[in-house]
């Protein structure tokens, strides 16, 4: 760990962290007084020459400490004036990537007590909009603060465990660091299922509530919103069904936990329908379905079995893959080695990626602002009523089927 927390420290400064700098600075220095309209998220973008979505992390951050705060329509207005203890330590010039020193967001402590939010929530993730695996963080990051943001009595924190593609922070120690804190409450947004048992001995120690907001169920008994990826694919395998096929094959992505999740789905709508086991097939089998395959290495094998299919005449006519990619390589693939019998095949993918809907594949829409908008309503319940349920509330939200024709 002392190599780690050297190592950190040598780090450049991330962008955001730098303009979020620098608009305190502005503040404290009386650029905008308190009262006064912020120039708007696309202005500051334009200022600055960064993205909107750096932006957007930038003032997130001055919205969790309370020194603005955002109007909707009208625009974000200056709440109060940091002081100097409120600006970071580390010090860099907007334009720049060096720093003296490592970057830490001071907490809010000078504030007026009549000012301050009376209860404070730590909102752990991953937030980078511009890594796909990592885009379902930021959405419902963003979702979740829309829904909070109303409530004046709660700040929120973010701690953001994406730094670079090189590096990550763990979950772990972003939850010790708010508990050490002394949040009232963690809620962690997670794309998939690992680490928890260390986040939650963490937080049990210091008997602070924590909420999971994930993709995927967690089996242990924890607060959590969380996706019902087996009844997702209960649901695509009954759309097939319903369009009269009596045969599906599932593409898996080997041993991922979501992926077996949406099969067993797919195999209880089968038997459910009254068709033997034979009806479902499943690729890939044996070595590689022990294996948890990332679409690089599903790839070439995904090509070979699509090509030995084509050879004995009998590429399936229903085919759910265990997600949108797949869903497109698939048809990738069919259009390379024979473009003709694309029409005839019907796929279905899961979570509804941006190049699904472009290419008019049919997929499973997760419910990403539900997410949030449940996740809000629970910690709202455990902040006013006291932590009643303790460890062992669940709640299931479940996809949307979304049916497109394939218009490539």
């Amino acid at each position: 760990m002392v190599h780690l927390a050297k190592s950190r420290q040598r780090r450049t400064i991330a962008p955001y962290k730098v303009i979020e700098n620098d608009l305190r600075r502005k503040i404290h220095n009386g650029t905008w007084s308190v009262g006064s309209q912020i120039p708007s998220r696309l202005q500051l973008a334009r200022d600055y020459s960064v993205d909107l979505s750096t932006i957007q992390k930038a003032v997130t951050a001055l919205l969790t400490d309370g020194f603005v705060q955002s109007e909707g329509k009208r625009g974000t207005y200056v709440r109060r004036v940091p002081s100097e203890a409120d600006i970071f330590d580390g010090h860099a010039d907007v334009g720049t990537k060096t720093a003296t020193a490592p970057v830490k967001r001071q907490a809010a402590a000078t504030a007026p007590s009549a000012e301050r939010p009376t209860r404070s929530v730590g909102v752990v993730g991953r937030f980078a909009p511009q890594i796909p695996e990592h885009l379902v963080a930021y959405v419902i990051g963003l979702a979740l603060e829309h829904e909070l943001a109303a409530d004046r009595s709660i700040s929120l924190r973010f701690y953001d465990c994406f730094q670079d593609i090189y590096y990550t922070c763990p979950f772990e120690d972003a939850v010790k660091t708010l508990v050490d804190d002394h949040v009232d409450m963690v809620c962690v947004i997670l794309s998939e299922a690992a680490g928890v048992d260390g986040m939650m001995a963490i937080a049990r120690a210091s008997r602070t509530p924590i909420l999971f907001v994930t993709t995927e169920m967690l089996p242990q008994p924890v607060r959590q919103v969380y996706i019902d990826n087996t009844y997702d694919g209960y649901q695509a395998a009954n759309h097939l069904l319903d369009m009269g096929h009596k045969e599906i094959t599932f593409v898996s992505a080997g041993s991922y936990r979501w992926s077996q999740d949406r099969l067993d789905g797919v195999r209880y709508a089968v038997r459910h329908a009254g068709l033997p086991d034979e009806a479902l097939r499943v690729f890939p089998t044996g070595d590689l379905a022990r294996c948890e395959l990332n679409r690089k290495e599903l790839g070439e094998p995904l090509k070979a079995w699509v090509r030995d299919e084509l050879a004995r005449g009998s590429i399936p006519n229903a085919i759910i893959a265990a997600n949108d990619y797949i869903s497109m390589d698939i048809t990738d693939a069919l259009e390379e080695f024979a473009s003709e019998q694309l029409a005839t095949v019907t796929i279905i993918g899961f979570d509804d990626k941006p190049e699904a809907r472009q290419r008019g594949l049919t997929t499973l829409r997760p419910p990403h602002f539900d997410m949030a908008n449940e996740g809000a309503r629970l910690i709202k319940k455990i902040l006013n009523d006291g932590d009643l349920v303790r460890e062992s509330t669940h709640i299931r939200l479940t996809s949307q089927l979304i049916v497109r024709t394939n218009t490539r």
